[in-house]
């Protein structure tokens, strides 16, 4: 059985202002050339198909499309979770009617992790998805008050899974998993928590008796603890964090004694995302000869001044400039921000800083006035 491993679709996200619908209307094309391409029998969806709870209509009708064109135009299976972005509830309404062609969406956390039974050449292969909850969601479902963490929570729901014998299992979850405890995933802006406090991990030992788990919530592809338990990261790249990782789509073969073999098979963005780093002046020569002028930029100047209406310049020569910042303002952010007990400056002359950061222009003293009001109003100039 070969398995398309996706995640993290987060269809109809906006970023810095842009919708993201076209480039991934475009990935998602690449997505059914490889199918066509390389085949597969089922495809896995880790979580967060959508990037908010309320999805916009462009955003469900490009996510039926795609479906339409694996279930009923390539006759494909497809088995899906919620994310923590996602509204579990309303993935999950008129499942009883998905599931007569094949697609099966789950949702909500269960009690029972289902079972999902699909067939190929060699037998039977068991599917078991676990949709996103929050802690107190499966505390609360699983009626165990001891249940404290994600990693308890975890841990708690695959072991009340029952595999059976001699029948290959494959898993779908949507968490942090760790290979230990003191592992530290690179930070990715787009990441949203999984929770405010306390710590999102949990053990990704607990999928090891699972021929195969596909996992959702991390952007960057990587195997966890075991060569069979992965993510396959997002198709695109959803933050500057990004732009360094190299974006696939994963193949995985389960053969008959439920041994894995990954293919992955490299996508391509429709508008790559990169920073462009150097002075004002450099910047705009350059422009003239870049031939990628329709990517996502982001500036980082390196001028000791604010430049009057620099990105307005910047984006005649790139319509889909993102960012702009200056390297001078961030070292001074940075001395501000730090040393926390060493601070010499106000509470007024922070937040003309940070509005300097924001709109690229000195605080107005109408603002300013405003700003001291409420400084002055809960306590004083503290620093």
């Amino acid at each position: 059985m070969r398995l398309l491993h996706l995640a993290d679709l987060h269809i109809g996200k906006i970023l810095n202002g842009y919708s993201m619908l076209e480039d991934q209307r475009h990935i998602l094309a690449q997505v059914l050339d490889i199918v066509d391409r390389q085949g597969a029998d089922v495809v896995l969806i880790a979580g967060d198909i959508y990037d908010r709870s309320i999805a916009p209509k462009e955003a469900l009708t490009l996510y039926n499309d795609f479906l339409a064109e694996l279930i009923l135009k390539r006759g494909l299976s497809v088995i899906a979770i919620s994310g923590n972005h996602d509204s579990g509830e309303r993935l999950e309404a008129g499942s009883a009617l998905t599931e007569a062609m094949s697609y099966y969406m789950e949702g909500t956390f269960k009690k029972d992790t289902r079972r999902i039974t699909l067939k190929d050449e060699f037998g039977e292969v068991d599917f078991y998805p676990i949709a996103f909850a929050d802690v107190a969601e499966v505390r609360l479902t699983l009626e165990e008050d001891s249940i404290r963490s994600f990693d308890e929570a975890m841990q708690e729901t695959v072991e009340r899974i029952e595999l059976r014998d001699a029948v290959r299992s494959v898993a779908l979850a949507h968490c942090y998993a760790v290979s230990q405890e003191t592992d530290e995933e690179e930070k990715i802006d787009s990441q949203k928590p999984l929770s405010i406090g306390g710590k999102d991990f949990v053990k990704a030992s607990y999928f090891s008796k699972f021929n195969y788990t596909a996992l959702g919530h991390l952007h960057r592809r990587q195997k966890c603890l075991l060569p069979k338990i992965r993510y396959c990261g997002t198709l695109l790249k959803y933050s500057f964090s990004e732009e360094t990782h190299t974006k696939s789509v994963l193949l995985v073969d389960l053969d008959a004694e439920g041994n894995v073999s990954i293919i992955e098979e490299e996508v391509f963005p429709l508008r790559n995302m990169r920073t462009i780093r150097g002075r004002f002046e450099e910047v705009l020569q350059a422009a003239t000869t870049d031939v990628h002028k329709e990517d996502y930029v982001r500036f980082i100047l390196e001028d000791e001044e604010l430049i009057h209406n620099a990105m307005s310049v910047l984006k005649s020569y790139y319509p889909y400039a993102m960012e702009l910042r200056y390297e001078f303002r961030e070292r001074e952010a940075k001395k501000f921000f730090s040393h926390r007990g060493e601070r010499e400056k106000t509470v007024l002359e922070m937040a003309s800083l940070f509005y300097e950061q924001n709109y690229e222009e000195p605080m107005d003293e109408l603002t300013r006035d405003l700003v001291r009001e409420v400084v002055e109003a809960i306590g004083g100039e503290s620093r």
